[in-house]
């Protein structure tokens, strides 16, 4: 597959395959096969940020990658700004973008995020980790 950033995607008016996350099943096997029908996004499953930046063992159980799987977003659940901006930046070199999980359907999944009531905290949300991350690279330019 040619190696297109998310928006090149959406730039040529096609219809798009995307692999949306779904609970352990969108772990690397499954996207590389999807991939193999031509699939043009992926999504990993919903990972939970905090365990992931806390746990070696937690990024080496929920998320692998390879040079093939792009181009990928993955999805996390988190309870604050500071947690997914920490979770996002460990996977920015190896994904395409990070997806908020605000809701889980499923009803063997708790509810992590619990956050698909209040569009408005999404929102702050998200600003608060945009803020976050150009502060972060403010200080790697040291501008």
């Amino acid at each position: 597959m040619d190696s297109k950033t998310v928006t090149d995607l959406f730039q040529n008016g096609q219809v798009l395959k995307i692999c949306a996350p779904m609970v352990r099943y969108s772990k690397l096997a499954f996207r590389t096969l999807v991939r193999k029908y031509d699939c043009n996004l992926c999504f990993t499953p919903m990972i939970v940020a905090a365990d992931f930046i806390r746990s070696v063992k937690a990024r080496d159980s929920e998320f692998t990658t390879d040079q093939a799987d792009r181009p990928l977003i993955v999805q996390f659940a988190a309870k604050d700004s500071q947690t997914l901006a920490d979770a996002a930046c460990i996977v920015s070199p190896f994904s395409d973008g990070v997806d908020l999980n605000c809701g889980c359907p499923q009803r063997s999944i708790i509810c992590y995020t619990r956050l698909q009531r209040s569009g408005l905290v999404v929102f702050r949300l998200i600003l608060r980790v945009i803020l976050i991350e150009q502060k972060k690279c403010k200080r790697k330019l040291n501008i």
